[in-house]
């Protein structure tokens, strides 16, 4: 009798099991405005920033995992969605870092992790964050059923330089070359190849002026004139660049050469008044 109790106890189990398992199968089966893709968490690296320049060898690493708001249950979504973490890695210039496990932190709103990446070489690097895990989907008019999924995704991949040696930025000067200018109001564009803390240029050996970027030099006078642009980058080091040498030779202005003209010609009239007047008497 025991036997036969155990036995059908057993067919029961599976039974329920494969229910269960046609339920299961279709809940991932349902509409998709029901069923909530669990795969667009957002993962963003707020440090190192993209493209920034860093003069020490040491570097703070940090990315948040963010579960999106639509993602709050109703009545209409009956679904109740938890996720919960299960790894953190990184990969850093090609090498995997991690994973660092973090069991049964469940997701509610935002995971952050940060590091102190230390020992950086010189030179540009690159860092991309990713998370693993499972998610499960409780139908809260019916708690038994439940949906289990993994979860995975990577940040954006950001890259950043190092640079702790003294090497000054280098700047190129691009609206002037080694000519003569017909205007007194010349430009003076240049490019920067990193991040300054501060921008001047020195004409004809005097005092340096502090422009905040491209600007132009303006009321030159007919001669010739040299300049050089200096930058400063964010650890101070002090760059230069090519001295210009140009001059400017401003045309002489056409608008009192023709006064001059009608005055001429008003004194040329005056003095043959004159003339017939005398031969008259």
């Amino acid at each position: 009798m025991k036997r036969t109790a155990l036995a059908l106890t057993l067919i029961l189990a599976l039974l329920f099991s494969a229910v269960s398992g046609v339920q299961l199968t279709n809940l991932a089966k349902a509409d998709p405005i029901v069923y909530t893709d669990f795969k667009d968490l957002s993962i963003v690296i707020s440090s190192p920033v993209r493209n920034g320049t860093y003069h020490l060898s040491n570097v703070m690493f940090s990315f948040n995992v963010t579960k999106p708001l639509e993602w709050s249950t109703s009545l209409l979504n009956p679904y109740n969605p938890r996720v919960k973490l299960i790894s953190v890695s990184y990969r850093l210039d090609g090498a995997i870092h991690g994973p660092f496990v973090v069991i049964n932190s469940e997701l509610n709103s935002t995971f952050e992790y940060s590091e102190n990446l230390t020992n950086l070489k010189d030179g540009v690097h690159y860092l991309q964050a990713s998370y693993s895990g499972i998610s499960q989907s409780i139908d809260l008019n019916h708690p038994w059923l439940s949906h289990v999924i993994v979860i995975n995704g990577s940040s954006e991949i950001v890259y950043f330089t190092v640079e702790t040696e003294k090497i000054p930025p280098i700047i190129s000067i691009l609206s002037l070359g080694n000519r003569t200018y017909y205007t007194p109001d010349i430009p003076l564009n240049f490019t920067v190849n990193e991040a300054v803390s501060q921008i001047s240029y020195v004409l004809d050996g005097q005092e340096s002026e502090t422009i905040a970027g491209n600007t132009t030099l303006t009321g030159l006078t007919d001669g010739a004139h040299s300049i050089t642009v200096y930058a400063k980058d964010l650890a101070g080091n002090t760059g230069a660049s090519e001295t210009i040498n140009f001059s400017v030779k401003v045309p002489f202005p056409t608008v009192p050469v023709a006064t001059a003209s009608a005055a001429s010609v008003a004194i040329l009239g005056l003095g043959l008044l004159v003339y017939f007047k005398k031969r008259k008497h």
